[in-house]
């Protein structure tokens, strides 16, 4: 009984714990006498799913119609978007966070408690002045808005480390937490799928990973369904376009992102579901149990806690 107690715990201490170049501008040729459209460039990381170089590729061929074709985007595909020196960015947050670490806070452990709540708090107008107070000033580009990039999901093997977690019995909730005050814990690493999992170890993946297994790859694997890491990315876009282009080409970008921005969305939300189908059972772990989770989190004495962003953040919970 001690084992899944450990356990149990483990995963409320590893999780309640808090997670622990630059960008430059490029002028593109301003149109010729014979009417030759300007030419400008949209960055997208190598990395980044199909699915999404698709929905950033319709993305370019908006803006040509759009502005009724006085704009030509070319989409470019990069290891790392900060040196493409590219017009607009489509910015994963991995790279937000090198250029500008005070955001950090996001990257905190159960900061989100769903899609709804990020795509709300996230996409705020006041929430995108704080984003953009520092990052602008540092990179010359404006975040225009944040789109969702899958989530951090965590997997285990069968046995009573999962049962606990369906448990609703008080107990346990306090024996975890008795267990949190003795260092109790338990292995994490990342999932290797090319084996079974080990008992009482616990494992994290990455939607994109996911979406690219079979079921034949995560046998013995069971998902815990809580919504853990969110990564996301942002759509920057230069400072000095707003210089160099017409209010109709401007008009073209914003409209165009406003398509671009639910498609990628819903990209990701796909592969979300794909991954989760390739595992033969998921679990849902008790409400109490996420209740504790969430209120230890928000206890945390973790500096990031008290920043501004998170408590904006935090107003837009539901």
């Amino acid at each position: 009984m001690r084992g899944w107690r450990k356990a149990i715990s483990g995963l409320l201490a590893v999780l309640i714990a808090a997670g622990t170049g630059g960008c430059a501008d490029r002028l593109a040729d301003p149109p010729d006498e014979a009417g030759q459209p300007v030419e400008i460039a949209v960055a997208i990381e190598k990395s980044s799913p199909a699915p999404v170089a698709e929905a950033l590729q319709t993305f370019c061929d908006n803006l040509y119609q759009f502005s009724g074709k006085t704009l030509h985007a070319s989409l470019q595909h990069w290891e790392d978007v900060t040196q493409s020196q590219a017009e607009i960015l489509f910015l994963p947050s991995e790279r937000f966070f090198q250029l500008d670490p005070e955001m950090n806070v996001l990257r905190t452990d159960f900061l989100f408690s769903s899609y709804a709540h990020f795509e709300a708090a996230m996409n705020a107008p006041a929430l995108l002045e704080l984003l953009n107070r520092s990052f602008s000033q540092k990179t010359g580009y404006a975040i225009h808005s944040v789109s969702y990039g899958g989530k951090r999901l965590l997997v285990s093997g069968a046995g009573d480390f999962v049962e606990a977690l369906r448990s609703d019995t008080a107990n346990i909730i306090r024996d975890a937490i008795s267990d949190i005050a003795v260092n109790a814990s338990i292995r994490i690493e990342p999932a290797d799928f090319s084996r079974p999992p080990e008992e009482d170890a616990l494992y994290y993946v990455d939607t994109p990973q996911l979406g690219g297994l079979t079921e034949e790859e995560t046998e013995g694997y069971i998902i815990i369904n809580l919504d853990y890491l969110y990564h996301f990315n942002l759509l920057c876009i230069s400072d000095r376009l707003e210089d160099r282009l017409t209010r109709m080409q401007l008009a073209a970008i914003y409209e165009a992102a406003a398509i671009a921005k639910p498609s990628c969305d819903q990209t990701y939300q796909a592969l979300d579901t794909q991954g989760s189908r390739r595992f033969t059972s998921a679990i849902l772990p008790s409400q109490k149990l996420q209740r504790a989770i969430r209120e230890m989190q928000s206890a945390y004495p973790h500096p990031a806690l008290a920043s501004p962003i998170y408590q904006q953040i935090r107003e837009y919970s539901s």
